[in-house]
């Protein structure tokens, strides 16, 4: 690049997996350009988030096609974030991947942002994920093992300079959610020193799910065992499902948290032994927070959004219904070698 960009804006309008994988890029990023006004356009669930990594100094949630876009308040949110998109004029434009969403902002850009695009090669890094697929399955072949997703984010911003800072997802909570989370706490009775334990049974509505039943009867032996409190983790109309998880633990081993405000969630999240969860974006918070996790993935092998931090488990099956509860109850056993009840500031 000839000058340092005055303002950046970075399109990833993707699920939470994806955007937590993408932290070690922006962190990157901001590293490398630390005067310039950065603005990341998200996925409207994922902005929120983004907000703990401290990566960017303003983020706009963008909802992305599907059942995101149509659900109430994210549509007029994601209204609002498309009309300052379409008033932008920045000086570096950047793509992490390819998608209907980038491909759209991209013709929404005004005409001056565009042909910047398309003449000052080097500013702009478009489709980087998909062409290094490409190019990575032609060179090595179908049996390499997969580039992992937050490494390929990575070599997508190679061509500005840039270089790694961190090797894994970071994310740290909020203080004022911290002190709810207290509160919230304080009312289901926890104590000091109480081990606290995490369920999440929700998938995408696409992915295989792990039996229910056996969700709960891992809560159960838990508390059984560890006397350990659980939280039943549940997104946007899993009320029903928490609930009824709960409902099978032994009388006051735990309660539900539903769809908390993304805030809240990742404090809650910050103050587990252990988090046993599918492997999806509930899970990738985690680890990115730095809790351990037992990660149920209806992958055999290693994939390239598998989880990425310290005291992690992924339990695999050709089928997700094949892995057994014990496999899963004594990863989750593994993990809890000591208890984080003092983490935040709790006491």
């Amino acid at each position: 690049m000839n000058s340092t960009p005055r303002t950046v804006l970075v399109l990833h309008p993707a699920g939470l997996a994806d955007t937590v994988l993408a932290l070690p890029a922006l962190h990157a990023l901001r590293r490398h350009f630390p005067d310039a006004h950065i603005t990341v356009a998200c996925g409207a669930r994922s902005a929120d988030y983004l907000k703990l990594a401290s990566v960017a100094d303003e983020t706009l949630a963008v909802g992305r096609f599907g059942r995101e876009l149509f659900s109430p308040g994210i549509f007029f949110r994601s209204a609002s974030a498309w009309r300052k998109l379409s008033e932008r004029r920045d000086d570096l434009v950047i793509t992490l991947r390819k998608s209907t969403e980038n491909r759209l902002i991209l013709k929404l850009l005004p005409s001056t942002s565009q042909r910047s695009l398309a003449d000052e090669a080097g500013k702009t890094i478009t489709g980087g994920i998909a062409n290094l697929i490409e190019r990575l399955t032609g060179s090595l072949g179908a049996s390499a093992p997969p580039l992992h997703l937050a490494q390929m984010y990575l070599k997508a911003l190679e061509p500005l300079g840039v270089r790694p800072t961190i090797p894994e997802p970071k994310l740290t909570t909020d203080r004022d959610a911290d002190a709810r989370v207290d509160k919230l706490l304080e009312k289901q009775g926890r104590k000091s020193g109480d081990l606290l334990v995490g369920l999440h049974p929700g998938a995408g509505a696409r992915d295989p799910h792990w039996p229910v039943e056996r969700f709960a009867s891992i809560g159960s032996r838990l508390v059984h065992n560890f006397r350990a409190r659980v939280v039943v983790f549940g997104g946007p109309g899993e009320r029903g499902l928490a609930r009824r998880i709960v409902k099978q633990l032994p009388r006051g081993g735990g309660f539900s948290a539903v769809s908390p405000a993304p805030a809240d969630f990742a404090s809650l999240l910050a103050r587990l032994s252990v988090l046993v969860a599918h492997l999806s974006g509930p899970a990738h918070l985690a680890a990115a927070l730095g809790v351990p996790v037992a990660a149920i993935s209806g992958q055999p092998q290693a994939t390239n959004k598998d989880l990425l931090g310290h005291g992690l488990l992924h339990i695999r099956g050709a089928r997700i219904d094949l892995i057994s509860e014990e496999e899963v109850f004594d990863a989750a056993c593994s993990l809890l070698t000591t208890s984080r009840a003092g983490t935040l500031g709790w006491r």
